[in-house]
């Protein structure tokens, strides 16, 4: 026993450190292949089947390899990337590769495979030889898990599942590289993100992160949950899904960005309103799926914000009225039948905005205001950029954005009178352009924590009902 014990010693010797000499090292800052998202190590990027996951991971891919923008808001710098497409062959990879880049060159230092040993079987050497080829890279993507884990026995699920990715590990650490595995959630929704991932405990202790793409029942809509050991906090960003280019963009903290939508919901409703409105009457007009509990309370937070203004019967009217053209609204000083249109009630001097400016959410334009009414957030203005700041979107001319019209109206989605992504046009107030009036009154409503298109059905379908269907209101 004693002989086989120091054999072990000598093949294997255990070395135990002073921590004291350990905090004296200077250590190298993790890499982050995109700051606060994905950071140096091995992560699932897990989501339901058919929900645009590997359109997410092909297109941190090109965005890396590009040195460009990921998620539409997140700048990362420049390195080699490996995409195994395991699931697609040539041709599918080809066509989606060529939406994403969108009329773009492809980088030189993409790299893909459709073909690839599993890890057990010279994939791990395979990989590492690649690694040590290409010194600059910064990701790989596996898609999928299944394609390259070793076969599961069943005999032992939580020691299978702990070693699947194992090797990986290292692989990672000595290269500085972002290695992610895409796979998938399990069909029940759980309160724990990482308890929807379809594999035993052993699979999520095995790795260093999560990316887990999700929906929840009664959610505003898609988010990206991050978490990891060296994520700080885990985090929840709100996401946009853009069909015409096939890629995501986050928009901010979902909580933030989703209460925020409720915000303009309610200013919406009580803008189209002749009479203020009490929490109770804004709980019946927001639809079975609004809460009369989350509304009352919201409705006073937005009184302490200064968005709400109450009347002694305890009904709400916006601090801010918005819509000039609706004859019925009484504070309104376009109304022929106020008398004092300078004494309107429920104004107040420079009022200030208290949300912040979110994205634009239609059509899968992630600009701000520019986008809906070509004026750029700083005041700047870019009639057919579509980008914030006035700088130009890369592809705007082909989505149908033009120069300014000699007449002072621009097209509010192009030529054609539709959104961008929505099939057809036609629409009757679509179609018909933006003026230089309507342009500042959607900025403005923007600046108090409208969303764009909240405020785009707002100034230009101010008479429609509550429950219209057309393409400005839904």
């Amino acid at each position: 026993m004693s002989e086989h014990r120091d054999f072990m010693r000598e093949v294997n010797p255990t070395v135990i450190k002073l921590a004291a000499e350990l905090m004296e090292k200077e250590m190298a800052p993790t890499r982050w292949a995109v700051p606060d998202v994905l950071p140096e190590g091995v992560s699932l990027l897990a989501g339901k089947p058919k929900k645009g996951k590997s359109w997410m991971a092909l297109g941190l891919c090109e965005a890396i390899a590009a040195g460009g923008v990921a998620f539409g808001t997140k700048k990362v710098q420049r390195g080699e990337t490996l995409y195994l497409a395991l699931e697609d062959n040539e041709r599918r990879f080809q066509k989606r590769l060529r939406k994403v880049l969108g009329g773009r060159p492809c980088s030189r230092g993409f790299h893909y495979t459709t073909k690839f040993p599993r890890l057990d079987e010279g994939g791990i050497e395979e990989l590492e030889a690649w690694l040590e080829d290409h010194p600059t890279a910064r990701l790989v993507v596996i898609d999928t898990l299944a394609k390259i884990r070793k076969p599961v026995r069943g005999q032992n699920v939580y020691a299978e599942d702990y070693a699947a990715l194992e090797k990986l590990l290292p692989l990672a650490a000595k290269h500085g590289v972002a290695i992610i595995v895409v796979h998938h959630l399990r069909k029940m929704a759980a309160s724990d993100p990482m308890d929807e991932i379809s594999s035993s405990t052993g699979l999520t202790a095995g790795v260093d992160g999560f990316l887990i793409l999700r929906r929840t029942p009664g959610s505003k809509g898609p988010t990206l949950f991050v978490d990891g050991r060296d994520i700080e906090e885990p985090t929840e960003f709100a996401l946009h899904w853009n069909h015409n280019t096939a890629t995501w963009t986050i928009e901010g903290d979902a909580e933030e960005v989703h209460l925020s939508k409720e915000r303009a919901d309610i200013l919406l409703v009580l803008n189209r309103s002749p009479e203020p409105m009490t929490p109770k009457e804004m709980a019946e007009a927001l639809g079975p799926n609004a809460k009369y509990g989350n509304v009352k309370y919201l409705m006073w937070a937005m009184l302490g914000d200064g968005q709400l203004l109450k009347n002694d019967k305890g009904a709400y009217y916006p601090t801010n009225r918005t819509n000039p053209t609706n004859r019925t609204n009484p504070t309104n000083p376009a109304n022929p039948t106020n008398p004092k249109p300078e004494g309107v009630s429920g104004l107040v001097a420079g009022a200030k905005a208290t949300n912040p400016v979110f994205l634009h959410r239609n059509g899968g334009y992630s600009a701000s205001v520019s986008a809906v009414s070509g004026v750029s957030a700083e005041g700047g203005e870019d009639f057919a950029s579509g980008a914030p700041g006035g700088t130009r979107q890369q592809g705007s001319e082909e989505k149908g954005g033009r120069e300014v019209d000699p007449g002072g109206v621009k097209p509010a989605f192009g030529a054609g009178g539709s959104a961008p992504g929505e099939a057809g046009g036609g629409n009757d107030v679509v179609g018909t352009g933006v003026t230089d009036e309507d342009e500042r009154r959607i900025r403005r409503l923007m600046r108090e924590g409208w969303s764009a298109y909240a405020a785009r059905a707002e100034v230009l379908a101010p008479g429609h009902p509550l429950d219209c269907e057309c393409k400005v209101c839904r």
